[in-house]
């Protein structure tokens, strides 16, 4: 049931007989709906685009640092310091705790108890002609 979207992209949204249809390796035994892109598909390079942010968060005044996180200095409530692993101290008023799968180890060093779990992901890429 190949449709058009509102922005002009062309999928198909296939119900779970659809899927099984289409798919007849894939379990739908939980699936609903699935949305299969029919032409236009491309690439997305998460890379560029994170160097892109990186390049505008320097232009407006952000300070990237390559180092290891070891510590942090708390006043009340409030992250004062960053501790490197190194023992720089580097003096702040604002952090941001991008440490992905890691961010509840980083968070801890603040004393916070963050509900964030690393979990190991595999993702298969599969070719199943016909």
């Amino acid at each position: 049931m190949p449709c058009k979207k509102a922005c002009g992209a062309d999928v198909a949204l296939l119900d779970r007989a659809g899927l099984e249809t289409r798919f007849g390796w894939l379990n739908c035994a939980d699936l609903s709906l699935g949305s299969l892109g029919l032409s236009g598909e491309g690439w997305f390079d998460g890379y560029t685009l994170l160097m892109a942010f990186a390049r505008k968060a320097r232009r407006q005044g952000a300070r990237y640092v390559n180092a290891e996180v070891c510590g942090f200095a708390v006043d009340g409530r409030r992250v004062t310091h960053v501790i490197a692993a190194d023992g720089a101290r580097m003096a702040c008023t604002h952090v941001v705790n991008a440490a992905g799968p890691w961010a509840r180890r980083i968070a801890a060093l603040a004393g916070v108890d963050l509900p964030v779990f690393a979990r190991r992901r595999t993702v298969y890429v599969i070719s199943c002609p016909p």
